[in-house]
């Protein structure tokens, strides 16, 4: 009899531990209304601590600190994607791509601390290309 008890405590406990070690790993799950931004910083509505976790909704990014870090994908309405890329430490950085209500690309470059750099190409939505241009420091060169 003991031994069953302290089974079923034992279960019991970590059961418990691993929810909780899921959720300390996880972080908070946030729907993105459920947020909102200040002095670029997000935070849950209606505190006034930085937040830290995952959201999810027509935005699907982490945030740490109040701060976008890593993959991050927005979404129209309609559920088709309007554009995915990487943040680091707030700032956009890597390859972006975005799209047009209607799928087809509307540009696709990359971002270096935040600034265009390299080529990138504007589509019509029609997918013909509407304008190229090459950037460094997020300033167009010739």
């Amino acid at each position: 009899m003991w031994s069953m008890c302290m089974s079923k405590s034992l279960k019991s406990f970590l059961f418990v531990a691993s929810f909780a070690l899921t959720m300390i790993v996880e972080g908070a799950r946030l729907d993105h209304s459920d947020l909102y931004v200040f002095d670029g910083l997000y935070y849950k509505k209606n505190e006034s601590i930085p937040f830290s976790g995952k959201i999810t909704g027509r935005v699907v990014a982490h945030v740490v600190q109040g701060v976008l870090d890593g993959p991050y994908k927005q979404y129209y309405n309609n559920g088709q994607l309007r554009q995915s890329g990487v943040y680091k430490n707030g700032e956009k950085n890597g390859r972006w791509i975005s799209y047009h209500k209607n799928g087809q690309l509307h540009s696709e470059g990359s971002y270096k601390n935040g600034k265009w750099e390299g080529e990138w190409v504007d589509f019509y939505e029609n997918g013909l290309i509407r304008s190229k241009g090459n950037y460094r420091d997020g300033k167009r060169i010739e």
